[in-house]
């Protein structure tokens, strides 16, 4: 009687799986966009305070990303939105960027709730929401994020393509946080997996198939405003 070869198993940690994916994400081409990004939703004036860190308040360029993913499913936009409403928390990748809500109900999204986010490396952060909608919602980020600016996450329909899309318009906190995430890359790397995961994550949630992998393109909001002027 012939011994059973055994199943090879791998003991890797969850984290050597997240960096592995980090670096993937870093050496992924971003494309440039040449459409502009539409404009962000604004912020309520009863949301509005000194808490609130707006793209005006932060240092350098100011940065338009978009993350696009394409699904096969039968699930209407609206119905998709739901699930992501009652997820949120788990589709964030916890090793990167966990979330953890901190004001409003833990089973619907609402304007003003708010979220504190633990992020891998040195800074923290924290976000309200200033915008639902049955297709989309807003993160707007509150003073100690190391980004300042808007974070919006939408699903629609597109020539009966269901997409999920992550946009942000944002600038760094100060100088620092500029370094780390602009000039070497770590921040700007950390957030692309971060995201693009979360877009992942929600075809697995509801079963949906993807169509090729996450589109990331940006565009320098600086630049596009100043060629329209």
């Amino acid at each position: 009687m012939s011994a059973t070869t055994p199943t090879s198993v791998s003991h890797k940690p969850r984290w050597w799986a997240r960096l592995t994916s980090l670096l993937h994400w870093m050496h992924r081409p971003t494309r440039r966009r040449d459409k502009p990004l539409p404009t962000p939703p604004a912020v309520p004036a009863h949301l509005l305070d000194d808490e609130v860190q707006l793209e005006g308040d932060g240092f350098g360029i100011m940065l338009g990303r978009r993350y696009v993913l394409a699904m096969h499913s039968t699930m209407k936009p609206e119905e998709l939105m739901r699930h992501i409403h009652e997820h949120l928390v788990e589709l964030s990748p916890d090793e990167l960027a966990a979330f953890t809500k901190t004001t409003g109900s833990t089973t619907k999204l609402e304007p003003g709730d708010e979220f504190a986010i633990t992020i891998l490396g040195p800074w923290n952060g924290r976000v309200r929401v200033i915008e639902v909608t049955p297709t989309a919602f807003t993160f707007v980020t509150l003073r100690g994020h190391p980004e300042a600016g808007r974070i919006r996450f939408a699903v629609d329909d597109h020539k009966g393509v269901l997409r999920a899309t992550v946009t942000s318009w944002a600038r760094c906190r100060d100088a620092v946080v500029d370094m780390g995430y602009d000039k070497l890359g770590l921040g700007k790397g950390l957030q692309t997996t971060t995201w693009a995961t979360f877009l992942e994550r929600v075809a697995a949630l509801v079963g949906a198939r993807q169509i090729g992998d996450v589109d990331v393109s940006e565009q320098h909001l600086d630049d596009m405003q100043r060629e329209s002027a």
